[in-house]
This record gives structure tokens, sequence and C-alpha cells, in this order.
């Protein structure tokens, strides 16, 4: 999910990338965006021409460290709408960089069917035996080489991308550590359900939703980076068809609640879009 790695040898340069975007958020002052916007446009220059072996200091080398920058702004596009780094940002690739998502990606299939196998091995270790933190994912590096067998063992090392599940449940793009921005949280038992956010602006919501029951579900959603405004709620199906009458909501500010019904086992897309003026 992360687009780069963190500075060589100063694990905090992207720490401090992080601090900047939610000072300039909360305070409204152009300054915090000052040094984004200059090392964004390094690490853009690198990107269009890159060195590998540039000298140490020069701006060449400089852009190729900046690998992490993306994930910082990333989110300032997810907050402002700006696309005022979407060239660099397509430039760095990656299913989930740029915001949206394609549900038919198969690279995202694939990195999702993996984390689905990891978490399928040794189900009892992952839900009854006592742990703590996040131990609980990391117990799998036990069956690599010269851990507890002299071999690997690749049927039981594989581990979850955490990030990805995270990233694609919820909307949020980049890092989540130091400024969590998820688009929404799902109000229903996590059981014989799959939800793929696969747009979000601040005008927009719209995420793929499966229910792998026998009968309807009824559930609901917590929105939080949607502008106040009037929107429209609409579910359809694969085909487009809708499998509701489109309804009102009303966007305040975070936490806006919404309710619905999907039925088992058919795909189906919930879409929210502000209205425009004039529009009833």
């Amino acid at each position: 999910m992360r687009s780069g790695k963190a500075w060589s040898g100063s694990p905090t340069m992207g720490k401090m990338t992080d601090a900047l975007l939610p000072a300039h958020h909360m305070t409204g002052d152009e300054k915090y965006l000052a040094p984004l916007r200059s090392m964004a446009a390094v690490r853009f220059d690198w990107l269009k021409h890159p060195i590998e072996e540039a000298p140490s200091g020069s701006r060449a080398w400089c852009g190729r460290k900046l690998g992490f920058l993306s994930d910082t702004l990333v989110k300032y596009k997810m907050l402002s709408g700006s696309r005022e780094f979407d060239e660099l940002l397509a430039r760095e690739g990656g299913s989930l960089t740029a915001g949206n998502v394609d549900p038919d990606d198969p690279a995202l299939a694939k990195a999702l069917r993996k984390t689905a196998e990891a978490l399928a091995i040794n189900f009892p270790g992952r839900t009854s035996e006592v742990r703590w933190t996040d131990r609980v994912f990391a117990f799998a590096r036990l069956f690599d080489e010269d851990m507890l067998l002299p071999e690997a063992v690749p049927a039981c090392n594989k581990r979850p991308d955490l990030e990805l599940l995270y990233a694609t449940a919820t909307g949020d793009r980049g890092g989540f550590l130091v400024f969590p921005l998820n688009r929404v949280r799902w109000l229903t038992e996590p059981r014989d359900i799959a939800a793929l956010v696969v747009e979000g602006s601040p005008n927009r919501f719209s995420a793929e939703l499966f229910h792998f029951g026998e009968s309807p579900r009824a559930m609901g959603a917590e929105l939080y980076l949607l502008k106040p405004g009037r929107y429209t709620l609409t579910l359809v199906d694969e085909a487009g068809l809708q499998l509701s009458a489109p309804a009102p909501v009303s966007v305040e500010g975070p936490r806006t609640r919404i309710s619905f019904t999907i039925p088992p086992r058919k795909r189906c897309r919930l879409q929210l879009a502000r209205r425009t003026d004039g529009e009833e």
C-alpha cells in the first residue's frame, strides 16, 4: 500500500511530512504546505528523470529518497479534493495511490487473496490463543527459516497485509498510524460481508458490497469526510439496476449515519453524490 520507504537513516522524515499535513488542516495556514510542495517538486523531477546513483546530497539524490511523500500527498487530496499532485501520484503507481480503485483490478484481487489465505491459517491461534497487541499477526514469522525449524514452512509463514485490508474497507490512503482518515465505518457485524471503497472525494463516496448470507442484510455506515450539503444515496447492482429508490441524505458534518439493506449474494454499489444547486 505504501508507495516508498522511509528516508534512509532517518525514519523521522516521513513522520515530519505526516505532521505538516494535519498542522495545515487544523490551522489553514499555507506555510505548512510549502515544504510539502517543494519536496513534491524534487520528487517529481526524479520520477521524470530517475538517477539511481546521484551524488549524495544532490537534488536527484533527495528525489530518490522521497518515495514516502506520496502517502502524505494522497491524504491532502482526500481532504481537499485538489488535483495538484495527481501526476506525481500517478507516476508513483500502485492501485491505491491515486485514491480511487478499480474493483476488477487483478493485482488488487491477487493481493487480497494472499491476505485471505494468510488469515485462514491457524484460525484458533488468531482468535483464541492469548496474545498481546499486534503479535497475533507476527507469529507466522516463527515458520521462517532458522526459527522453529531449520527450513522455512511456506504453508505456514504467510502474512496478511493489514494495511491493505484497512485501506480497502475504509477508503483511507497512505499511512494511517499518524493521521488516519478513514472515510467510513461500517455499522454491521464483520462476518459474511465484504466491503471495498472504490471512490472518495469531499463530494462523493462509493463502495462495493457483497453479502455472503442467504437473506437480505440490513446495515448502516458512518461517513466522515463528506462536505456539508445535500446528497443522494443510491444502491445499484452489478448491471447498474437500482435496488432501492434514491434517498436524500443531509450531511451536516462528520459522523453522518446512513441505513440501507443489501440483497444476498449479489454485488452491489453504494453511492452518495452531492446534489447540484436546484437539483431536487
